[in-house]
């Protein structure tokens, strides 16, 4: 009788055990239970989805398998708060931390995932739960719209980009980072005692002291300092970092930017030796494609080139002794830009700035100032700027602006948008006339499994074997249809959309959507008033 009682007893634990395998693997978020050596011990069927391994893979494999090689120092230190202690008495938790992992492919995704400690398991382990951020999703999708355009200008301005989390200790380069530095990838650990190693020992506390500030008071850092290379060069290194505060307004990350001033400080070093010996200082910068002026203390000018005369039409006679805006602004010239140039000269600091002077002529022009203190003997002697002018650089950004502008307030007038849909990642992008039109708030995250419950039953199985048939054979669609909004107006759509192929194979969608009800009303009057005359 007792063994009657035990065999039932046993198929009841067994059914709830198959129970609750049916529930893991129904939910959409990945859930995981990793040892205390980060072993997989459990992996669900989102995880196999999100990860491209088998649950029989999942259990040949550990955390390191699952994160960027550049992560696998770093992600110990996750797990290792949960094994200090009797996992019974453990009150840890990680909530909210994003990390980047690593599909079976090879490709990168970003996660959030929280751990907690197992309170079924016989064997000392966590539970890790991953799921998408969908801010985050929103951001990277933006980021890699515009990827192309980053990518040109990092690589034409030679800006690294790096990060520091506070939490893991770690540091991320970019490529530029390490052709900054002279450092080789392959045997950086991302420790922060390699890039303080790297300063030169006169600006290392320099460079601690700006991040322990930024970290400490959360406020952004924009500084110069020395670093000397594995082959013992010595270069000047701008650093831009903005610290990043997480949901408990504690500084979780620093991020920011590299670029080399080694050539800039060089030049003003040339000119600030050679200030006395007027022939070289002539050499040097009559030869410059940027206009140089030079002035004295009191910002009177002394000296200036020929690019100088080029740009602004005056000969060094005509402005000698005359301070630079006396002679070169003019009615459109921004006044706080003046206030900022005239506080930082007035402190012996140097600025840079974008201004509007005037040609001698009349004619108004842009300019990019860099503007320097000179020194000699801790005393300071002058100033010197290096202008270049940016006339036609702020020209394109302005038409470009005003084809934004254009190509918006076209799409509002003909309530007409534009959308596209990667096929590959399954990332959407609406302009804000799509949201407007389907009215919801601009930005809001699209659920493209229900956005085509907007359509009326009727036209819902249409649209459907349009989208099919575009991603089969490349069939563009033009349709028309009743469309019921998110705030529940009916209204007429007419929804439009053509593949784009990449090596033959249809890789996305895109396409446009427009309000016509005005249109379909006018149809139907005019529809009336030809039955009327009948």
């Amino acid at each position: 009788m007792k063994s009657n009682k035990t065999a039932i007893s046993n198929d009841i634990v067994d059914k709830k055990i198959e129970r609750l395998q049916a529930i893991l693997d129904s939910v959409s978020s990945v859930i995981l239970e990793i040892s205390a050596k980060g072993d997989i011990l459990y992996a669900n069927q989102a995880a196999v989805k999100m990860f491209g391994y088998s649950q029989a893979e999942f259990k040949q494999k550990s955390v390191a398998d699952l994160v960027p090689e550049r992560y696998n120092q770093g992600h110990q230190k996750y797990l290792n708060p949960f094994f200090k202690v009797n996992i019974e008495q453990s009150k840890v938790a990680i909530e909210g931390e994003v990390l980047p992992v690593l599909h079976k492919s090879g490709q990168e995704l970003l996660v959030t995932i929280d751990l907690k400690p197992s309170v079924i398991s016989l064997q000392n382990s966590v539970i890790a739960t991953l799921y998408e951020s969908s801010k985050l999703k929103n951001a990277q999708d933006r980021l890699d719209n515009s990827n192309e355009r980053l990518r040109v200008a990092k690589e034409a301005a030679q800006i690294g980009v790096w990060e520091f989390n506070v939490t893991t200790r770690q540091l991320i380069w970019d490529n530029q980072m390490f052709l900054l530095y002279g450092l080789d990838p392959s045997t950086f650990s991302g420790t922060p005692s390699e890039w303080k190693d790297s300063i030169h020992p006169e600006d290392r506390a320099k460079g601690l002291e700006m991040i322990g500030t930024a970290i400490e008071k959360k406020v952004t850092f924009d500084t110069t300092f020395r670093i000397v290379t594995p082959t013992n060069q010595i270069r000047y290194m701008k650093i831009y970092g903005h610290p990043v505060v997480d949901s408990k307004t504690q500084v979780c990350k620093v991020i920011g930017v590299n670029y080399d001033l080694t050539e800039h400080f060089s030049v003003q070093e040339n000119l600030k030796q050679s200030l006395k010996e007027n022939r070289v200082l002539a050499k040097v910068a009559e030869e410059t494609i940027n206009a140089v002026v030079l002035t004295d203390v009191l910002g009177n000018i002394t000296w200036v080139n020929k690019m100088f005369t080029r740009i602004s039409g005056y000969q060094l006679n005509e402005v000698k002794g005359f301070t630079p805006g006396s002679m070169l602004q003019g009615k459109n010239t921004d006044a706080l830009t003046i206030k900022e140039m005239s506080t930082a000269l007035k402190n012996e600091q140097e600025f840079n700035v974008d201004i509007i002077n005037y040609h001698k002529n009349g004619q108004p022009y842009w300019l990019r100032i860099n503007c320097q203190p000179l020194h000699e003997q801790g005393q300071l002697v002058g100033f010197m700027s290096i202008q270049t002018d940016i006339t036609d650089i702020k020209r394109l950004e302005q038409d470009r602006q005003s084809e934004r502008e254009l190509l918006k307030w076209t799409g509002d007038m003909a309530k007409l948008g534009g959308w596209q849909l990667n096929l590959q990642t399954n990332q959407v992008i609406w302009s804000d006339a799509v949201y407007k039109i389907h009215e919801i708030p601009i930005g809001s995250e699209i659920d493209l499994e229900n956005a085509i419950n907007f359509y009326v039953p009727e036209a819902r199985p249409i649209i459907q074997q349009a989208i099919t048939l575009a991603i089969e054979d490349g069939t563009p669609w033009d349709i028309q249809t009743p469309f019921i909004t998110a705030k529940n107006n009916k209204i007429w759509v007419r929804a439009v959309g053509t593949a784009v192929f990449s090596d033959g194979i249809v890789t996305s969608l895109r396409g446009a959507f427009q309000d016509i009800t005005e249109l379909k009303r006018a149809e139907e009057q005019a529809k009336e008033a030809s039955r009327d005359k009948k």
